[in-house]
């Protein structure tokens, strides 16, 4: 038998929403309880669903996947503009430094500096596909 219950936080000050369960211990023949976020107190005074429940699976992947995506052919295109524009000011007869030489430089730093933060977050993505396998092959063991 599963019950909505309403908890009231005192630290956030939030209320939130639990389905608990009622599940009998088979070795000791007692009742135990076991909880699992619903959601929290919306402002009209519904409940917002929060967790897995509210969320479509696989959307914060694709959002981050998208914008670092869009992100990379921004930074591709100012590279490519950049670098012609240097070209055709790099054929001066004096030699001197140009705007465009130290706008490409800036632009090849921040070309550099996005690479890392593309492969950190590629980590982490790794890093939480391999806990999420972690985890649920820990449920599926509870549940056997």
């Amino acid at each position: 038998m599963c019950a909505l219950i309403r908890q009231y936080d005192k630290r956030t000050g939030k209320t939130y929403f639990y389905n608990q369960e009622k599940i009998i211990d088979p070795e000791t023949g007692k009742v135990k309880y076991k909880r699992s976020i619903a959601g929290k107190l919306g402002p009209d005074g519904s409940m917002v669903p929060t967790g897995k429940i509210g969320r479509p699976v696989g959307s914060t992947k694709d959002v981050l996947n998208k914008e670092l995506l869009e992100e990379k052919e921004h930074y591709k295109a100012l590279y490519e503009e950049y670098h012609r524009k240097w070209l055709a000011e790099s054929k001066r007869a004096d030699g001197s430094p140009t705007v465009f030489n130290n706008k490409l430089q800036e632009l090849t730093f921040l070309v550099e500096e996005q690479a890392e933060k593309i492969a950190q977050i590629e980590s982490m993505l790794s890093a939480m596909k391999k806990n999420q396998r972690m985890l649920l092959a820990r449920i599926k063991n509870l549940k056997d």
